[in-house]
C-alpha cells in the first residue's frame, strides 16, 4: 500500500465493554515533571516505598516522563491520588485516572491538581464565593474549603487543577474600597522543587533557559520558597523562612505606585485560553 492510500486509511476498532479492565483493577497513569527526567529505576522505587501501606501497586515506564500504574483496587486508586502530588527527587509526580476512551498519548499529563492557600484576605471577603473566582484565574477549580468550617484560619483554601507549562501564580493585588491595593500571597501545598527565576516546574534555578525579569541584585523579585505551603494538618509543625523582604512580597503588602501591567497566560483551560492581566513579576489583578 503507498502513502497516499495509507493516510486515507480509516478502521473502526471494536470497544471492550470493560469486563477484564474491572477484573484487573484501576488504571491510572502518572507523570513525573521534569525537563529532564531522572532515573528511572529510581523513580519506581521511591513510588513503591511510598505507596506500600495502600497495597502492591504494579508501575511500568511507558515513555518520556509517563508511567502507567495498576492497583488493587478503587479504595487504593483514591489514596494515591488524593494523597498527591507526590514529590520524587524533588520533581512532582501526579498520578490521574486512565480514562478508558484516551490513548496514554492524549492524557493531559501537564496538568496537576494542587490546594492552593490565599493569604492577605481581609476578614470581610473570607468568602468561598471569592476563594471560587481566585481559583478559576488560576485554572480549573475542583473544591473550595469552607474557611469558616472549623473556625477562622486566616486564609482562603482551594483545590485547583492547574497547567505545569506556565509559571506558577505567586499572587495577585486585591482592590480595596480604602483605594490602596494590597498584595494576596498565594501558597502550594506539597509543592515539590521548581525554578525560583521562571516559576515553573521541571527545573531548579541552575537549570533554568528563560530570561525572568530580576532586581537590581539579580534576584526574582516573584518566586521563592515561601510559595511551598505545609497541609492544613501539617501546619503546627511549619517552619518559619527567612526571606529578604527586599525579595518577598508579603502578604498585606500595600502597592506604593500603580504598576505597569500586561496581558499573560495563567492557565490553559480545556477548549479555551485562561487570559489574565498581570504586572511583569507573574503575578495578576483581581478586579
Amino acid at each position: 500500500m503507498d502513502n497516499a492510500k495509507t493516510e486515507e486509511l480509516v478502521i473502526k476498532l471494536e470497544e471492550s465493554l470493560g469486563l477484564s479492565s474491572l477484573e484487573s483493577g484501576p488504571k491510572l497513569i502518572g507523570a513525573i515533571i521534569a525537563d529532564k527526567v531522572p532515573n528511572m529505576g529510581a523513580i519506581k522505587n521511591i513510588l513503591m516505598k511510598a505507596w506500600e501501606s495502600f497495597g502492591e501497586p504494579k508501575i511500568m515506564y511507558m515513555k518520556d516522563n509517563i508511567f502507567t500504574i495498576l492497583v488493587q483496587d478503587e479504595v487504593m486508586a483514591n489514596k494515591i491520588i488524593e494523597e498527591g502530588p507526590w514529590s520524587v527527587m524533588g520533581f512532582c509526580f501526579s498520578v490521574q485516572r486512565w480514562p478508558s476512551n484516551l490513548a496514554i498519548e492524549e492524557a493531559p499529563t501537564h496538568m496537576v491538581v494542587y490546594w492552593i492557600q490565599v493569604h492577605g484576605i481581609p476578614l470581610n471577603l473570607m468568602l468561598t464565593g471569592n476563594a471560587r473566582e481566585i481559583g478559576e484565574k488560576l485554572g480549573t477549580v475542583l473544591e473550595v474549603d469552607d474557611p469558616w468550617n472549623k473556625g477562622p484560619r486566616g486564609f482562603l483554601r482551594i483545590h485547583t487543577l492547574i497547567d505545569t507549562t506556565n509559571p506558577l501564580a505567586a499572587g495577585f493585588w486585591l482592590l480595596r474600597p480604602e483605594g490602596l491595593d494590597t498584595w494576596a500571597e498565594l501558597k502550594y501545598e506539597k509543592l515539590s522543587d521548581f525554578c525560583f527565576d521562571c516559576g515553573k516546574l521541571g527545573h531548579t534555578k541552575n537549570g533554568c533557559k528563560f530570561n525572568p525579569d530580576k532586581n537590581e541584585d539579580g534576584e526574582s523579585t516573584a518566586f521563592g520558597d515561601w510559595m511551598k505551603a505545609r497541609t492544613v494538618r501539617e501546619r503546627h509543625n511549619q517552619v518559619s523562612l527567612n526571606v529578604p523582604r527586599s525579595v518577598r512580597r508579603q502578604a498585606g503588602q500595600i502597592s506604593m505606585m500603580n504598576l505597569g501591567t500586561r496581558v499573560v497566560r495563567v492557565a490553559q483551560k480545556s477548549g479555551e485560553n485562561e487570559i489574565v492581566a498581570g504586572n511583569n513579576n507573574g503575578s495578576w489583578h483581581a478586579d
